[in-house]
C-alpha cells in the first residue's frame, strides 16, 4: 500500500500526465454542490440480523451496468448514503425481498424511514405495495407520488408472465400491436391518478417518460428476447424496415428524459440496434484484427445517425467501454479528440476522465492498480466468512442462493419460482 507522501506525488505526476496528453479531458469540477445524500431508519430491522445492508442502485447511462453503493445498518437500523449525482434521475432502494424506487436532484438530502416487516414479507398481491414508507428533506413530493403510483402501474405476476409469453409467442406485428395497446392502457391509468391525486409536475413528466419509453425499450428488445426465451441464445432477428417504425414516436434526442431510466435502457437497446445495422461493414473490419479501424466505423456510424445528447451517450459509452473492456488508452488518445467538443455534459466527461486516470495507474504501476488488487485478493475474503456461517446456522437444511440483477428479464422472471421453492422447503 502506498505511504501517504508517496500516493500524494504519485497522484500529482499522474494527474500531471494525464493533463498534457493529447486527450484533451479536461479535470474534473468540483463535485460538492452535486453531492447527495439519502439516510434513514429501518424499523424492526432487530428481527432479520442477516439482512444487515441496504443498497441503492442507479442506471448509469455511460456504462451498461448499474452503480450499486451499499450501506451498512446500525444496531438501531440507521443507514445513510453519500454519493454524486449530475442530474435528476430515479434511482433504487434494495433492500430484503423489495426494490422500490426514490427519485433524487443533485444536491438532495432525503431522510426515508420504513418498517423491515413490508420489506422481508412483502404483499403477494402487489409487491409495489409499501404503506411504511415515509419521507422528509428534499423531493418528498416526487417520492410520495411515486410510492403511492407505482402500485397501480406495476402488473400482477400473472400480468407479468402474459407479456412475456407474448415475447415469446407473437409475431413481430402482433407483438408490436400488442405491445403499443400495453401502453395506451397504462397511460390511462396514469392519467385517472394524476385527476385523482394532483401530482406535481416532475411526476408528471418522469411517468409519461417511463411509459413510453420503456414501451419503446420493449419493442427494441424483442428482436434478441424472442430468441432467448425459445431458447436460440445469442440469435437476432432479422426484422422488417416497417417494424422499426415505432421509433418516430419516441424522441431519440430528449435531455430532459434523462430524468428516467427507461430512457437510459431505450437508448442502450438503440445503440446495439445501430451496431447491428453496421454489422456487415464491421464484420469485415472485425475480421483485420484492427481495433482503431474498427471504432473508427462504430463512431462514424453512430455519428450519422444520432445527434445531441443522445450522440453523447453513445459516444461516452464506446468510448468507456474501448478503456474499461480493452484497455486501449492509445487508440482512446486518437480518437477522443476528434469527438472531445460532442461530449459536453460534465458527467461523461468526468467518469472518462476517472477510467482513464484508473487505467493508466494500472499500465504505470500494475501492482498499485486496481484490477491487480482484484486479481491477488487476501485468500480469506467476504465469501469465506459468510458461506460457511450460512451452512454452520443451517447444517443439515437445503440452502438455495440465488444471484440475480435488477435488470436482468429472465433473472426476474425467476423470482416467483424462487420463492415457491422457498415455500416448499420451508
Amino acid at each position: 500500500m502506498l505511504k501517504p507522501k508517496k500516493y500524494i506525488a504519485s497522484f500529482i505526476l499522474l494527474t500531471f500526465f494525464f493533463s498534457s496528453i493529447s486527450c484533451n479531458i479536461k479535470n474534473s469540477i468540483s463535485d460538492f454542490d452535486d453531492r447527495v445524500i439519502i439516510a434513514g431508519t429501518i424499523l424492526n430491522s432487530e428481527k432479520y440480523p442477516d439482512n444487515y445492508t441496504i443498497k441503492i442502485i442507479i442506471n448509469d447511462f455511460t456504462r451498461s451496468t448499474q452503480r450499486t453503493h451499499v450501506s451498512y445498518l446500525d444496531e438501531n437500523g440507521n443507514f445513510i448514503f453519500d454519493f454524486v449525482k449530475y442530474f435528476p434521475q430515479d434511482i433504487y432502494l434494495k433492500y430484503g425481498k423489495l426494490l422500490t424506487t426514490l427519485f433524487v436532484h443533485p444536491g438532495d438530502s432525503l431522510y426515508i424511514q420504513f418498517d423491515a416487516d413490508e420489506f422481508m414479507n412483502p404483499n403477494p398481491a402487489n409487491r409495489r405495495i409499501v404503506k411504511s414508507l415515509k419521507f422528509s428533506g428534499d423531493a418528498v413530493q416526487i417520492n410520495q407520488d411515486l410510492s403511492s403510483f407505482l402500485p397501480h402501474l406495476y402488473e400482477t405476476y400473472s400480468i407479468f408472465m402474459e407479456k412475456e409469453e407474448k415475447y415469446k409467442t407473437l409475431a413481430p406485428s402482433d407483438f408490436k400491436s400488442y405491445m403499443l395497446s400495453r401502453r395506451g392502457k397504462r397511460i390511462g391509468i396514469l392519467e385517472n391518478f394524476i385527476n385523482e391525486n394532483k401530482p406535481c409536475k416532475t411526476f408528471i413528466e418522469l411517468a409519461n417518460y417511463k411509459l413510453n419509453y420503456e414501451c419503446g425499450m420493449e419493442l427494441l428488445r424483442y428482436r434478441w428476447y424472442n430468441p432467448f426465451l425459445n431458447k436460440r441464445k445469442g440469435e437476432k432477428l432479422d426484422l422488417p424496415d416497417d417494424y422499426y417504425n415505432f421509433i418516430d414516436r419516441f424522441q431519440l434526442d430528449n435531455k430532459p428524459a434523462s430524468m428516467c431510466s427507461s430512457y437510459k435502457h431505450y437508448l442502450h437497446e438503440y445503440h446495439n440496434y445501430l451496431r447491428d445495422k453496421a454489422k456487415d461493414e464491421r464484420q469485415e473490419v472485425i475480421a483485420t484484427k484492427d481495433k482503431l479501424l474498427e471504432y473508427k466505423v462504430v463512431l462514424n456510424h453512430l455519428e450519422k445517425n444520432v445527434q445531441g445528447f443522445a450522440l453523447e451517450v453513445m459516444l461516452s459509452h464506446e468510448f468507456y467501454s474501448l478503456l474499461d473492456y480493452y484497455k486501449r488508452t492509445d487508440i482512446f488518445d486518437e480518437l477522443y479528440p476528434i469527438y472531445d467538443k460532442k461530449i459536453t455534459h460534465r458527467y461523461f466527461k468526468n467518469t472518462l476522465n476517472e477510467k482513464y486516470i484508473e487505467i493508466k495507474l494500472h499500465e504505470k504501476n500494475p501492482e498499485k492498480s486496481y484490477y491487480y488488487q482484484q486479481r491477488n485478493l487476501p485468500i480469506e475474503t467476504t465469501k469465506d466468512y459468510i458461506f460457511p456461517s450460512i451452512i454452520k446456522k443451517h447444517k443439515g437444511k437445503v440452502i438455495y442462493i440465488d444471484f440475480w440483477a435488477t435488470w436482468c428479464g429472465p433473472c426476474l422472471i425467476e423470482i416467483p419460482f424462487s420463492l415457491k421453492l422457498q415455500n416448499e422447503f420451508k
